[in-house]
């Protein structure tokens, strides 16, 4: 209760900072939307952008609301158009693009609490100049299994200069249905709302699993947002093994279990 409290103190004042600016609030040159799944590669990504030294990709804006189970959020769009000014308009940052990290999960199930629909809710933000990078990963067997071990070990990522400490982790088969049938569905979901927008589409799989194409897909979005070039390196190194038995205390169990189900294909591909 004393969270939720604390968080709709927090909204509430952007809000309000947002009416008493008026038409007065300033705003970034350029603007965008990371729009992607869990563990899609979507932190590695926002590391590469943030090399840029005008690009700031920040974190999910509405992660605190998921810490509360998804509590209404009573005007996402003011919400995200104050709070990015509040934060990143200061003269303390002097970059000039800004974006942030928007979960397709995060999106449907906060706007089915407000009004309209996540359809209508992007398409207003194209309309006020946000971009879109829309980032998926086509397995999302291993990306949910990806999520289950990092839930598991309390660990979803590590910097190169830190030394991993990997465990193996025992997987519910429940809870790996229960998660694959809703990362399809989100799929289908963010096709839908994605339809009739302009949008850079990145590709986990071919555009950021191998290291040796960081360079060509950030030019991609480089070229996208509108600005120069340059030399980029992550930060980061993968928490999971590419070999999955490594991770998985009951990997064969696992496998007999999806090479059942309409998810087998996935069995055989990173």
């Amino acid at each position: 209760m004393k969270q939720e409290l604390s968080l709709r103190q927090h909204e509430l004042k952007s809000y309000l900072r947002r009416l008493l600016a008026g038409n007065n609030l300033p705003y970034k040159e350029n603007k965008f939307i990371l729009l992607c799944h869990y563990r899609s590669g979507s932190t590695l990504l926002a590391n590469l952008l943030n090399d840029h030294p005008r690009i700031y990709c920040d974190g999910e804006l509405f992660l605190p609301f998921v810490k509360l189970n998804f509590k209404k959020v009573f005007l996402p769009y003011t919400y995200i158009n104050y709070h990015t000014y509040i934060k990143y308009n200061s003269s303390k940052n002097k970059k000039t693009v800004y974006g942030f990290d928007l979960k397709i999960s995060q999106l449907i199930d906060i706007l089915l609490k407000s009004q309209g629909s996540p359809e209508d809710f992007l398409w207003k933000l194209h309309q006020d100049g946000w971009k879109i990078i829309y980032l998926q990963r086509l397995n999302i067997f291993r990306q949910v299994v990806s999520n289950l071990v990092a839930q598991s070990r309390g660990k979803w990522h590590e910097k190169h200069q830190e030394k991993l400490q990997r465990s193996q982790v025992s997987i519910d088969l429940k809870e790996l249905m229960q998660q694959l049938k809703r990362y399809d569905n989100n799929l289908v979901q963010a096709q839908k709302m994605l339809q009739k927008l302009p949008y850079c589409e990145i590709t986990y799989e071919s555009d950021l699993l191998n290291a040796d194409n960081h360079q060509n897909t950030l030019d991609r979005i480089f070229d996208y947002l509108g600005v120069e070039s340059v030399p980029i390196k992550a930060q980061l190194k993968k928490v999971s093994q590419k070999s999955l038995d490594q991770d998985i205390e009951n990997y064969q169990e696992v496998v007999d279990f999806i090479s059942q189900t309409n998810y087998a294909k996935f069995l055989e591909s990173d």
